[in-house]
């Protein structure tokens, strides 16, 4: 019964945290919506920042096993091809992710929200992960171009990427329906990646 009460309150604190943001969530709320006792978030998580730093590491653990094999094979003797492709191998990785059932809007939404207006967890949790990934991103995009990119314009094109691949989990309704597709199917996430590439000139 513990396992099944601690799993609801998670469930319905990701929801009500990304409908509201981190500020605007009261314990209160998670607690009427997971049917659950005054007592449950203390017990389990001993505040409500307890509960979100849980769901944020819910959150950076699935990022990072998704990503930590692009990290292990990013040599810095990869000549300008190899980085385009490792690169191509990247995004494919975050575009497959949001596209699939690993990942739900709400955590989309969590992740979007943090990165616009970091929380105190956000960055004791993501400092670390998001210097590695980003600054991966950056080093990759340049070498793919001979160093002949600008710092500055790699890194706005890596916060544009993240949160293009983001809004298709947050925003898929209406993607979809702007753009005829009755889904994320293997062929349209190709074609998503596809145009992804087009904007960041990889051959």
């Amino acid at each position: 019964m513990k396992k099944v009460t601690k799993d609801r309150i998670l469930k319905m604190a990701l929801h009500e945290f990304a409908l509201k943001g981190y500020r605007q969530t009261t314990t209160r709320d998670i607690l009427t919506k997971a049917d659950a006792n005054i007592a449950a978030i203390s017990y389990y998580f001993g505040n409500k920042d307890g509960l979100y730093t849980e769901i944020l590491k819910t959150i950076l653990e699935k990022l990072d096993a998704v990503l930590k094999d692009i990290a292990e094979q990013a040599d810095p003797e990869l000549n300008h091809k190899k980085s385009g492709q490792l690169l191509k191998a990247y995004i494919h990785k975050l575009v497959s992710l949001v596209c699939s059932d690993k990942v739900n809007a709400d955590m989309c939404m969590i992740y979007i929200r943090e990165y616009m207006e970091p929380s105190a967890q956000y960055k004791t949790l993501f400092t670390d992960f998001n210097n590695l990934y980003r600054g991966l991103f950056i080093d990759l995009l340049m070498r793919a171009h001979k160093k002949k990119l600008a710092f500055e314009e790699a890194s706005l094109s890596a916060v544009m990427v993240f949160s293009f691949i983001f809004t298709l989990y947050t925003r898929r309704n209406m993607i979809q329906e702007s753009m005829g597709w009755t889904d994320y199917s293997d062929s349209v996430q190709s074609e998503i990646e596809m145009m992804l590439y087009r904007s960041l000139n990889l051959s």
